[in-house]
């Protein structure tokens, strides 16, 4: 809860359960795109389904999908394609793989080193972690253009692809949650340690335990409130540039 000026309080966060429902709405609200946000690819070794955002609604359903997936325990894999990378969400784990890249126009395969695999250690390039929340933001409305210009290494792509999609499958809440830090914060640097799921050990509650890690709910209801003061200063919270 948040006191407001006046006094009075108001929820500035979503439970697990109404977190689905209301990426759901999201996901149905508008009208259906024209726009194909799923082509086919066939390679050497596997065909492809690769979803390639087309907006908002098209990212919203393909969230709400995705996290029904997981709570039926299904395990097949889904590609996303950020910027000229192509990378496996494993279904397993939840950890965005960078494993095929656009070469040409050539689906190529590529290798990428996934040991030890930590969203909060990965190194994106420095252009790349300077305009983060604004790449972040032009991948979720679909301005592809934007995106290409920006991602420029695999672990641009992962940096897109771990809060986009694995954190929030893992906690639903930060679908709303990536929107505030949007607003509050422009790079990477600052983005991965205000995050409450890529500071690394965010996941350890996975199994029998559902309750997030103390840690997370914290950093989640400080940066909650760190928007709301903002907001009701009168100042901008507009990080995003044109």
């Amino acid at each position: 809860m948040f006191t407001l000026p006046d006094g009075n309080k108001v929820c500035i966060s979503w439970d697990k359960d109404q977190a689905i429902q209301e990426i759901m709405r999201f996901a149905n609200l508008g009208h259906e795109s024209t726009q194909d946000d799923i082509m086919e690819v066939i390679t050497e070794a596997e065909t492809l389904n690769i979803f390639k955002n087309g907006g908002f609604q098209q990212y919203a359903r393909t969230v709400y999908s995705l996290v029904h997936r997981k709570q039926e325990q299904q395990q097949e894999d889904c590609f996303l394609q950020i910027g000229k990378y192509v990378l496996r969400l494993q279904i397993k784990d939840l950890y965005v793989i960078p494993q095929y890249e656009y070469t040409d126009g050539h689906l190529q395969t590529m290798r990428f080193n996934d040991r030890n695999l930590s969203y909060a250690k990965i190194s994106p390039t420095n252009k790349f972690n300077k305009k983060y929340t604004e790449t972040l933001y032009n991948y979720i409305i679909g301005n592809h253009k934007k995106v290409d210009c920006f991602v420029q290494s695999p672990e641009d792509a992962i940096a897109i692809g771990a809060v986009l999609f694995s954190e929030v499958i893992r906690n639903p809440e930060m679908f709303l949650h990536n929107f505030v830090l949007i607003h509050l914060l422009k790079s990477w640097d600052d983005f991965h340690h205000n995050h409450p799921m890529v500071t690394g050990g965010s996941w350890k509650h996975q199994g029998n335990n559902e309750n997030l890690p103390k840690k997370v709910i914290e950093k989640t209801q400080n940066n909650y409130k760190a928007f709301m003061q903002k907001f009701f200063s009168g100042n901008s919270v507009g990080a995003i540039a044109g």
